[in-house]
């Protein structure tokens, strides 16, 4: 059993050098680059695309590890090189950062196909990328086992309360999307309840909007590795956000925010990461984003199965501050991906 990150990394040198015959397709989105447009198809939000100097961080640290890849800079380019074997599918692993369309499946698409032609690929599948997009279904199921989420609620395009679940002493509201990520959508605006009106809000992809309760406090990542159900802990890493108390779509896009380790990670925060892994099945890797009090309450508020993994991110600070490199990073999932698969 592999307890701790030290005991990773050796496994992981020793599984890396018996794949040097696998070959890596490497499917993302950029925001220049759309790849090979073989039909028309709802791109991802510019946020969450890398940008030139991301991808090429990104490329540079695959070429450290030495291992013969191709990237594909969109999903179907990558499907129709399967179906017209331009690639082959024996000895391939797929590392999946692609998460074009919209909605709750935008990063499901590459799993589920792999999983139907029996490739090996990164990161949970497609049902758990889904379920962990729908901020409202898993705040509500996290609630239910007894994990700390803010109060949540949902308005439908139709104006209408999310199973008729009307907020009842609600005070300060953040509004953002049902299930996109990389902040989009969010307003720079902590709103009194009181004062909501629904008819003005503006829904994105026709998706309802979350009406959450917005806890005052430190915002901490905790990225973290999964190998055969066990958690690894990376250190948490907290966001230094100048005079913004929470993420934008503006300070988001703009990497407008730092890093810092956060030195008051407990316990308690990683039996709360352990809990969540093993009840939403989340393999691989991941991070879990939590806002802390002042009095040290945790409340889990975003759950990211594909973590942004190039320099400017939690994940790779957590690597960098205990020596390892961002090749390591894509070492790591690489070897636990190929001996869960």
């Amino acid at each position: 059993m592999i307890d701790n990150l030290l005991e990773l990394n050796d496994f992981c040198d020793y599984e890396f050098n018996k794949m040097k015959d696998k070959k890596l397709a490497i499917v993302l989105n950029t925001q220049s680059n759309d790849g090979q447009q073989i039909l028309k198809y709802e791109k991802a939000n510019l946020i969450e695309c890398f940008t030139d100097k991301e991808y090429t961080e990104i490329i540079n640290a695959f070429l450290e590890l030495d291992i013969d890849f191709e990237v594909f800079f969109n999903e179907l380019e990558f499907i129709e090189a399967i179906i017209n074997k331009k690639i082959f599918k024996d000895n391939l692993i797929v590392f999946n950062f692609a998460r074009n369309g919209i909605k709750e499946g935008k990063k499901s698409l590459i799993p589920s196909f792999c999983d139907l032609l029996k490739i090996s690929y990164t990161g949970s599948n497609a049902f758990v990328q889904s379920l962990c997009r729908n901020k409202y279904i898993y705040s509500i199921l996290l609630h239910q086992l007894g994990i700390s989420v803010p109060k949540t609620y949902a308005v439908a395009p139709n104006l209408e309360w999310l199973d008729n679940r009307i907020p009842d002493n609600l005070t300060n509201v953040i509004i953002k999307p049902i299930s996109e990520s990389g902040s989009i959508g969010i307003s720079n605006k902590i709103i009194d309840f009181k004062h909501l009106n629904i008819k003005e809000l503006k829904f994105i992809h026709n998706q309802p909007m979350l009406i959450q309760e917005f806890i005052f406090g430190e915002e901490v990542e905790c990225p973290f590795y999964v190998l055969n159900r066990k958690v690894i802990h990376l250190p948490a890493v907290k966001l230094l956000l100048n005079d913004k108390q929470f993420l934008t779509t503006q300070n988001s896009a703009n990497n407008n925010y730092k890093f810092e380790l956060y030195n008051n990670y407990c316990i308690n925060l990683q039996s709360i990461v352990e809990k969540v892994v093993s009840a939403l099945n989340i393999t691989g890797y991941g991070r879990i984003d939590f806002r802390i009090t002042e009095t040290g309450k945790a409340y889990l508020f975003d759950i990211a199965t594909m973590p942004f993994l190039c320099e400017h991110s939690s994940f790779t600070v957590a690597m960098n501050s205990l020596g390892l490199k961002n090749a390591d990073i894509f070492k790591f999932i690489l070897c636990i991906s190929n001996c869960e698969r």
